[in-house]
């Protein structure tokens, strides 16, 4: 598992001599370079909270080489400077700041002029990993995989955050490491308020224990209760024990529940394979139906935070 490494721009102060005010800075981390611009007059300080760079690097990276190389535009010779630093690259959670002094020298009919420009950084060290966000209206987030195609992935499945892509502007890029199309990577649109679809600081719950009983027409989930179920007779799940898979996709035939509860559509397929789910609803046709359908919201919100493994929320057991 990699780790993300962010480096933010947090301040500037420009001393020394007038070179004028227009910067540009071509900026590398670990390998990976961006360019900015900013205006700042001589003797001015001024102070930002903006995001340069983000870095995936592995667990064991230590050192990260830093590079700054500026430049201030003129009609023909632009004056430039350049500075580099080794950046400490320790373990998640650390914040780091760092002061390049940047001397900026003047060409052209500037040649004599000495500038100095004193660059602020903050280096943040995080976990890659990320949970897809309860999205409106149903608890399912639209994203585009790699190969363009568009999926819909379920609240709470893991992730993990790929570095920035300058070709997808306005996109977070991320692995998807679980449910179907684990190991896929994928990007979603950053929303109008800037925040992510994508949280941290979740985490999954043990693995979920559900027994139902063909007699009885129940189903208990450990930890949760007894709920009532409808069972198509004429087409029985066979006793036996099956692994709950994560939500594979919205299934419109929930849809009409919606207004009941908004994850209607959200069901958990029992097997590897084949059409039988555990849902909300009014009757089966092969699947374990949960007649409490206000209590659907409660036993799927259950579910979603439960783990197994990477393809599955846990283990029902079918009993006669």
């Amino acid at each position: 598992m990699n780790k993300l490494v962010t480096l933010r721009l947090k301040s500037m102060i420009y001393s020394g001599q007038n070179l004028g005010p227009d910067f540009r800075f071509a900026i590398s981390l670990g390998g990976k370079s961006t360019e900015t611009g900013k205006r700042i007059r001589a003797g001015e300080t001024r102070s930002f909270d903006e995001v340069i760079l983000r870095v995936a690097v592995p667990e064991s990276a230590s050192q990260l080489n830093l590079s700054i190389v500026v430049s201030e535009s003129d009609p023909l010779y632009d004056d430039v400077g350049s500075a580099q630093s080794m950046v400490q690259a320790g373990g998640v959670g650390e914040k780091k700041k760092h002061l390049l002094k940047i001397p900026v020298i003047g060409m052209g009919w500037e040649k004599k002029k000495r500038a100095v420009l004193k660059i602020g950084l903050e280096t943040e060290i995080e976990s890659t990993l990320r949970y897809v966000k309860d999205v409106l209206p149903d608890g399912w987030l639209k994203v585009k995989l790699a190969q363009g195609r568009v999926e819909s992935l379920p609240y709470l499945l893991k992730v993990a955050l790929l570095e920035e892509d300058e070709k997808q502007e306005g996109r977070e890029s991320f692995k998807i490491l679980e449910g179907i199309h684990e190991g896929k990577s994928a990007s979603v649109a950053l929303p109008g308020t800037g925040k992510s679809y994508l949280i941290r600081n979740e985490h999954h719950s043990a693995a979920a224990v559900l027994t139902y009983s063909l007699s009885k027409r129940e189903l208990t989930i450990r930890g949760l209760g007894k709920f009532k179920i409808d069972m198509d007779p004429d087409n029985p799940i066979p006793p036996g024990t099956y692994p709950m898979e994560i939500p594979d996709a919205p299934h419109q035939l929930g849809a009409s529940y919606t207004s009941i509860t908004r994850y209607a559509k959200t069901w958990f397929r029992l097997g590897r394979e084949g059409d039988r789910y555990l849902h909300g609803g009014d009757r089966s046709a092969g699947c374990i139906t949960v007649l409490h359908k206000r209590k659907w919201t409660r036993i799927c919100l259950f579910l979603l935070r439960s783990r197994k493994d990477s393809r599955t929320v846990g283990m029902l057991k079918v009993i006669r």
